[in-house]
């Protein structure tokens, strides 16, 4: 049998940069962690939740649809989180919050359901129990 090169295995560029945000949102979760305090309740969602970003972004560079899963899962509630910012959006510009401030409110949606479409269409890059490898 021949062994399957770094190449075969490396994730196409959408995924690397799916998995490289869900590794950015897991880092600044788990630094809202270390300001919160490590005993309160908040501080321990925050430790769970940054450590499952961390770990979607892992497996989605292993390729593992666990991971797809889990990152459309988290889309879909990120995309709901953000619905009752867009609706003060207009309130916070008339206050004086900047343009930008209300663009990355429209922006983070629109990369998540841009997120969630890639990885429904992209389906199939995806590992689904595999059985493993007999190297006999």
């Amino acid at each position: 049998m021949a062994m399957a090169s770094a190449m075969d295995t490396a994730p196409p560029v959408g995924v690397l940069l799916c998995a490289v945000f869900w590794i950015l949102v897991g880092t600044d979760v788990l630094l809202l962690f270390s300001t919160s305090g490590s005993a309160s309740v908040f501080g321990s969602i925050y430790l769970l939740f940054g450590l499952f970003f961390v770990l979607i972004g892992w497996g989605l560079l292993q390729l593992q649809n666990w991971a797809r899963i889990s990152g459309m899962v988290f889309s879909v509630l990120g995309i709901l989180y953000s619905i009752p910012g867009f609706l003060t959006m207009m309130e916070d510009i008339w206050y004086g919050f900047s343009l930008s401030y209300a663009l990355l409110r429209l922006g983070l949606p629109f990369l998540l359901i841009i997120m969630i479409w890639y990885f429904v269409r992209q389906k199939s890059l995806f590992r689904r129990n595999q059985p493993l490898e007999n190297p006999v």
